[in-house]
């Protein structure tokens, strides 16, 4: 069961011929990972298995929990995700951190949330800095925008690239 009271927005829009509505979910984390799943750490990768696990439970609950109480009946076939952080310290390294969100994203993936975290699916990946907190306190937003799913052409440079690939 997931520890924040999640929040569910749904949007119309424009775009869609038949007026369907795309899905727009934000899902609100006591913490930031584990300082052994962020980039530039020290720690053996071995060694940071609790805590990855931990993260990847965590994102497969809070997966659950919004199809279940959204009754979402499929994947999110195009979407957006967007990490806000705040922390009681300014100097941490926003772009380290994005590394320690992984394991949640698989979590979401895994729920059945997310159809996949490839770039098919994943349109844009994004990170910001929400502000400074309390001593010893630390948050993230997790914001999750359903796109209009457009698959790219092929053109003739990515046939000349990758057509001929054995």
């Amino acid at each position: 069961m997931p520890n924040k009271q999640l929040y569910s927005v749904t949007r119309p829009t424009r775009a869609h011929p038949r007026g369907a509505f795309l899905r727009a979910y934000r899902i609100e984390l006591d913490g930031i990972p584990h300082r052994s799943l962020r980039g530039n750490t020290r720690t053996d990768r071995r060694a940071a298995t609790t805590e990855r696990a931990l993260a990847r439970q965590s994102g497969k609950d809070h997966g659950t929990y919004l199809i279940a109480s959204q009754g979402v009946l499929g994947p999110l076939e195009a979407f957006e995700i967007r990490y806000t952080v705040w922390h009681d310290r300014t100097t941490i390294d926003l772009d380290n951190l994005m590394f320690g969100f992984k394991p949640f994203c698989d979590g979401l993936e895994e729920s059945g949330l997310l159809a996949s975290d490839s770039v098919r699916h994943l349109r844009q990946l994004s990170i910001a800095w929400g502000g400074r907190v309390k001593r010893g306190e630390s948050r993230a937003l997790v914001e999750i925008t359903e796109t209009e799913p457009s698959y790219p052409q092929p053109t003739h440079l990515n046939h000349l690239l990758w057509g001929n690939v054995w």
